[in-house]
């Protein structure tokens, strides 16, 4: 016989607090001929994401569908099933999510968690520079290229050091990586400098102090580098676009925009940049903004070209080669937790 229950954030409420959801039983294997729906409303302007963190269904026929409204037969946006699963943000303040498993075989499901949206800027990802510009090559660049570029500089007796690049993400966030800290590392040890054309002074440069400091849990210190990501919450926002007038502005800063369609491939224009090193043998670090032009490798052909094998390449991991095999083509130290973005399909 088919269950079929609906399940309510707070009654009448706005959500305010992130909520947690899982298929029945989960870690354990879901039940079959099961109905489940979730809605959520939020307040007027907001809009909800829903975070997928761990996916596992019988493809094709178990399913995760999530759509916007309060009426599960209208409004679909996405729907999941296999293994496959990513971030899903509402048009509107309104949410409504499935989990749906027919008759037959069943799976360990899933979790995840609706909250309210992170606000981005409207023009996330511009530059103002001619969108179709293409490079060739490693070479000096122009912040206006990467607005995102982020400097994490450490203060230590007076002294700053650089340290590692980071991209901007919302207007008060940086996303870089874990291995750039260690356990007993302070915030208020630390600088983000943007708009940055040198390592040294840039006119219009500005800084902002950390304030927090969010290491993914599921950090593996043991050179494997699993998820080796930290976020870090800015002492105050930083100004960016919010129309295309204003990318002709004094202010080179904006957000980078993320990919929740996970359609990067071979075809895929990416590039990374940073300030790190550009001479393996002397240690040489750059005085100027870096930018590579680089290509996405598949994880299978990740293993295939390079010497690395298991556990060191791993599904979560984003993997890129130089495009000629007759230049090498990479980010380096110091460059650690810089930017790796791809030219979006819808950008033209």
């Amino acid at each position: 016989m088919k269950s079929k229950t609906t399940c309510h954030t707070s009654g009448s409420g706005y959500l305010s607090d992130p909520f947690a959801l899982s298929s029945p039983n989960y870690p354990l294997r879901y039940s079959t001929n099961i109905d489940i729906v979730w809605v959520f409303e939020a307040m007027s302007g907001q809009s909800l994401t829903f975070h997928c963190e761990s996916f596992h269904t019988e493809e094709i026929y178990d399913t995760v569908t999530i759509g916007n409204g309060l009426n599960p037969n209208q409004g679909s946006i996405r729907e999941f099933s296999g293994t496959s699963c990513y971030d899903v943000t509402s048009d509107g303040n309104q949410m409504w999510i499935k989990f749906h498993s027919d008759y037959s075989e069943t799976a360990k499901g899933f979790e995840g968690k609706v909250a309210i949206a992170v606000p981005r800027a409207d023009l996330c990802g511009y530059n103002n520079e001619v969108a179709n510009t293409r490079i060739v090559g490693g070479r000096d660049t122009v912040i206006e290229r990467w607005p995102w570029q982020i400097l994490l500089i450490e203060i230590d007796d007076d002294h700053k050091y650089q340290k590692c690049g980071g991209t901007l993400i919302t207007p008060r966030h940086v996303l870089t990586a874990a291995h750039c800290f260690d356990s007993n590392d302070s915030p208020d040890k630390h600088l983000v400098a943007l708009a940055k054309n040198t390592t040294g002074y840039s006119l219009n440069e500005i800084k902002r102090k950390v304030i927090d400091i969010a290491v993914h849990e599921g950090f593996a210190d043991d050179n494997t580098y699993k998820n080796d990501i930290a976020i870090l919450t800015l002492e105050s926002e930083v100004t960016v676009p919010r129309s295309r007038e204003d990318l002709d502005g004094d202010n080179p800063v904006n957000t980078a925009c993320f990919d929740y369609g996970g359609d990067w491939n071979e075809e895929s224009e990416c590039f990374v940049t940073g300030y790190g090193v550009v001479d393996v043998v002397t240690d040489e670090t750059a005085d100027k903004l870096q930018e590579a032009e680089i290509i996405y490798l598949s994880a299978d052909a990740c293993l295939d070209n390079t010497n690395h094998s298991m556990p060191y390449i791993l599904p979560t991991m984003i993997c890129g080669a130089s495009p000629s095999g007759n230049v090498v083509k990479d980010s380096c130290q110091g460059d650690s937790g810089g930017p790796l973005v791809c030219r979006s399909k819808l950008d033209t």
